[in-house]
């Protein structure tokens, strides 16, 4: 009974930390993003238990920097998939190998989400507070094109 609520406790503390870490690397591409354009950044919070992850920047006003800013939120967390990859295809521990699982899992879903976006967007559909609908509007980019790119 004891190793049953340990391996649920450590299940639960690994999926949190593979959500935690996705949102850093999320709200970070953001950032990265504004502070490699010249802005700042002024509030990053990724504290998801109290408040929706998010950052705040100043700046940053030209519409396709502000189109920058938005699509490198959902890009930066997919330059960890080969890293990841390799990582799962190389490690023995099971553990490890399900952390990297969890964090590939939300590395599909941001980019079946972005897609959908994208085609809901080329399809007359609004969605003003995703990162891909920021993008499309500041961009002016084919939301079809955008959506076969994810």
């Amino acid at each position: 009974m004891k190793k049953t609520v340990l391996r649920l406790t450590a299940g639960i503390a690994v999926a949190l930390a593979v959500i935690f870490l996705y949102a850093l690397a999320h709200e970070g591409g953001h950032a990265l993003m504004v502070l490699l354009l010249g802005g700042q950044v002024t509030n990053f919070q990724v504290n998801f238990l109290r408040h929706p992850p998010q950052i705040s920047y100043t700046g940053v006003s030209d519409p396709l920097h502000r189109a920058l800013v938005s699509l490198a939120g959902p890009v930066l967390p997919l330059l960890l998939i080969p890293p990841a990859t390799l990582v799962l295809r190389r490690t023995g521990s099971v553990p490890v190998k399900g952390a990297l699982l969890l964090l590939l899992l939300a590395l599909l879903s941001t980019t079946l989400t972005s897609a959908a976006v994208s085609l809901g967007c080329g399809l007359g559909g609004s969605q003003p507070s995703e990162d891909l609908a920021k993008f499309l509007r500041y961009s002016g980019a084919n939301p079809f094109a955008v959506a076969a790119g994810f």
